[in-house]
């Protein structure tokens, strides 16, 4: 909460910043203008010394005389009028030989030059008093930014160490198992050892028969084989994987050894009736992420084209990192719901889901905007392979797309109908490279697919603050795709990280049903 005050107040400073800067060009502006007034008054009075010295002493001497003469004769009508018109006994003197002592400095143009350079010196030192006190504003400003971001990092370091120890310690207890069913046996001080009634009988694994005409196993592995000193490896790897799959179908373990249980547990008590898993989906969740063969396909997805193996799908199980496949074929299966939706007419905003590697293509690979590589993934045909029911993205309201950053997944989203931009990151950053990335390629796809001009340098980027919050190393994956489902359907970003075991499920239950519920 301190962090987010202290950034409302370098808001606000922000703010006073940018209204002192108006107020400096203001005085800029002004003493612009006396300068060049003082300028055109230098100007016009170098062509009058310029136009003297072509007239030459002697109609230089005639002017001055004139001159002289014609301002006694001012004077003199004005002391008449201030004493009633009584005479004066001032005569006019000759015209002196040098006429250089008779052009003297007008007092009204000194005068002037006098107030112009009082204001200009007043000018300067209001600027520069004012450049101070932004400039102390921003060092204000700074020095709370960087205390609030060294509070929070200290803040949220214990934390992160405490994650990573206990990712550690289940990493090795995962390996722990493997070793002992490679063995034949569950390691000693685990819930498994404790039921399991002695060593696993394994059966070698039976070669499939020939076809006729078909060469054995054995030769095939050969004929794949680039030498013939990696037969024997890949064979015996071949025949390890076979055990241990095996061992992992078995009953000897269950989801007790995964921390299903756990997360189980954690769905009773997080389930307020926001997030709600039926006992059947429960049942879906446990068979898809409980032991089996690793190869085996639990569904199929045509419009993304992702076979998800019960391998894939295990990193739905806690403390898992969400690959490509799950995120994908889940982004497929809003895509359907999507369409299902306009079918119905269930007057949810019409959506277009991209996949993970769309961002890769257009920005983050290169690290440089590249409209070409991804100009046909919106053509006609591309779009109804996937199961849009529109022909042109143009057409929709809103594009979702995800965002993997090499070891974090965000969020974001395309707004047509309201022209806006918002990026949704668990842990509150900001990509502003890959939103601005973003925003140019909305205006690249109204050129090229209506040859319209829009410009979308106005359309705002936001990134909002009050959403959903990570804490922890391996949840950003599930955080994207909630973001996702629910910025597709109005809904509210009501959930937390407790509320990630129950997620987890949930996704691994709607993937394994290839359907959304």
């Amino acid at each position: 909460m301190a962090a987010y005050k202290s950034l409302a107040a370098l808001a606000q400073d922000e703010l006073l910043q940018d209204l002192d800067r108006a107020n400096e060009l203001d005085l800029q502006a002004r003493a612009i203008r006396l300068e060049a007034e003082e300028l055109r008054a230098r100007a016009q009075h170098k062509q009058a010394v310029q136009r003297r010295a072509a007239l030459g002493p002697d109609a230089i001497r005639a002017e001055a005389a004139a001159s002289f003469r014609s301002a006694l004769a001012a004077e003199a009508a004005l002391r008449q009028g201030a004493h009633g018109g009584a005479a004066l006994g001032h005569a006019p003197s000759a015209a002196p030989a040098d006429g250089a002592a008779t052009l003297a400095q007008d007092p009204g143009a000194a005068a002037a030059r006098e107030r112009r350079r009082q204001d200009n010196e007043r000018s300067s030192r209001e600027a520069e008093a004012r450049w101070r006190a932004i400039a102390e504003r921003e060092a204000r400003a700074k020095a709370l930014f960087a205390k609030a971001l060294r509070r929070d990092a200290s803040s949220a370091a214990p934390a992160r160490e405490a994650e990573l120890q206990r990712l550690e310690a289940a990493h090795a207890s995962e390996e722990a198992l493997r070793l002992a069913a490679r063995r034949g046996s569950p390691p000693q001080g685990s819930p498994a050892a404790d039921r399991a009634p002695g060593p696993s009988r394994r059966h070698p694994a039976r070669p499939a028969p020939a076809e006729p005409g078909q060469a054995p196993a054995d030769e095939v592995v050969e004929l794949l084989s680039s030498e013939d000193d990696e037969a024997p490896a890949d064979e015996a790897g071949e025949e390890e994987e076979e055990e241990e799959e095996e061992d992992y179908a078995g009953s000897e373990y269950s989801e007790d050894d995964w921390g299903l249980s756990e997360a189980i547990a954690a769905t009773s008590v997080r389930d307020e009736g926001l997030i709600r898993l039926s006992a059947k989906a429960m049942a879906a969740a446990r068979a898809a992420l409980g032991p089996g063969q690793e190869r085996e396909v639990l569904v199929t997805h045509l419009n993304s084209g992702i076979d998800m193996t019960r391998k894939l799908i295990r990193c739905l199980r806690p403390s898992g990192w969400l690959n490509d496949e799950v995120m994908n074929l889940y982004m497929g299966l809003l895509q359907d719901r999507d369409t299902l939706w306009r079918k119905l007419g269930g007057g949810q905003p019409t959506c277009h889901f991209f996949n993970s590697f769309f961002i890769n293509k257009l920005y983050k690979d290169a690290r440089k905007y590249s409209y070409s590589n991804v100009r046909r993934w919106t053509s006609a045909k591309r779009l109804a392979g996937v199961g849009q029911a529109s022909e042109c993205i143009l057409d929709l309201e809103r594009w979702i797309i995800p965002v993997h950053l090499g070891n974090h997944w965000t969020c974001a989203l395309v707004d047509l109908s309201a022209r806006s931009l918002t990026y949704y990151d668990s842990y509150h950053s900001e990509e502003r490279d890959i939103m601005a990335s973003l925003r140019t390629y909305v205006r690249d796809e109204y050129k090229d697919k209506r040859q319209q001009d829009v410009d979308t340098l106005l359309w705002p980027i936001s990134y909002p603050k009050d959403i959903p919050r990570q804490h922890n190393a391996v949840d950003c994956g599930v955080f994207a795709l909630m973001f996702a489902d629910r910025a597709a359907r109005n809904a509210p970003m009501r959930f937390s990280e407790a509320d990630m075991p129950l997620l987890r499920l949930k996704l691994a239950a709607e993937i394994a049903a290839a359907k959304i519920a």
